[in-house]
């Protein structure tokens, strides 16, 4: 069931009382989106997995003071937008590039192509491969360097279409 999907007139009232089945539905259809978003905040998938089921857990107590004025969707977000902040605040935030070079990865101790590294052709050259690589090394470095207020906000805008 697409997010686009979920019928929240009916889905609400079987999420107020305890119904499994309407949470097995919400989780389907906006429990990916949860937890891309939580990834993406986090850069750390085992953080953001229990950042979201925080916030499931978190929803769950309080899908009665849900109150109408906003969709399950945002509603869901800004709880794991607000757990994944928290777990932010308890960490400090840095990114170990370690000490190898991103090239290294291509080539075995001998100088050959290392196993499994696609072999450059005529239109797919190493050295192009090397800078979309290190662009996009440096774009979600730019990213980690972002405000949590911006990065939230290109997240929701370009990721998410919000």
């Amino acid at each position: 069931m697409a997010a686009l999907e979920l019928d929240e007139a009916a889905l609400i009232p079987r999420l107020r009382a305890g119904d499994p089945g309407a949470w097995s539905e919400l989780l389907q259809a906006l429990g990916p989106a949860l937890l891309g978003y939580a990834t993406r905040m986090l850069g750390d998938r085992g953080q953001a997995e229990e950042v979201v089921q925080g916030a499931l857990v978190a929803a769950w107590g309080a899908i009665d003071s849900h109150d109408g004025r906003s969709t399950l969707r945002p509603w869901l977000f800004r709880i794991v937008h607000n757990r994944a902040i928290d777990a932010l605040r308890r960490r400090r935030r840095y990114v170990d590039l370690g000490d190898e070079e991103p090239e290294a990865a291509y080539f075995r101790d001998d100088g050959r192509w290392a196993e499994g590294c696609p072999q450059p052709g005529w239109s797919d050259r190493a050295e192009e491969q090397l800078d979309a690589r290190r662009m996009l090394e440096r774009v979600r470095r730019e990213l980690d360097g972002l405000p949590h207020a911006y990065r939230e906000l290109l997240l929701m805008k370009e990721i998410y279409g919000m």
